[in-house]
């Protein structure tokens, strides 16, 4: 997947880049008409202004969506169904429902740490444009 964004600070090879939500994402619905722009920090050299491409595989973009919607829903099923085995009770199956799930998205929170040290998990610049048009703001920009 390539998206595009714009330079807005670059700093000792690292990038802060802004980019717009894709238009998928504003047909859902779940930002509740919160701002449309998000600030990531990426690899790569460019100027503030530039209008640079960033890649990360499709691959990776799929297993990581599996990652965080599949095992957490996983752990909060076996939870679920722990609690109502052993305990026999719905109280217990909702609490232990709940630890499964999180105890999911904390190891996929150290997972995360790990692979996201990686260079084939790292999203990278393939492409710059020079630009020196003003653009909007981005959430977390220094204005």
């Amino acid at each position: 997947m390539i998206r595009t964004g714009r330079v807005v600070e670059a700093e000792q090879g690292r990038l802060k880049v802004c980019f717009d939500r894709p238009e998928t994402c504003e047909k859902c619905g779940a930002c509740m008409g919160k701002a449309h722009k998000e600030l990531v920090t990426v690899a790569g050299e460019a100027f503030p202004g530039d209008t640079v491409e960033v890649e990360l595989p499709d691959s990776r973009v799929l297993k990581a969506s599996f990652l965080m919607y599949a095992v957490p829903l996983c752990g909060f099923l076996l939870g679920l169904i722990l609690g109502q085995v052993l305990i026999g009770t719905d109280l217990a199956a909702a609490l232990l429902g709940l630890a499964g799930l999180l105890l999911t998205y904390g190891a996929l929170h150290l997972f995360d740490k790990k692979i996201g040290k990686r260079g084939d998990w790292q999203p990278r610049v393939v492409a710059v444009h020079p630009s020196g048009a003003q653009h909007e703001t981005c959430k977390g920009e220094k204005s």
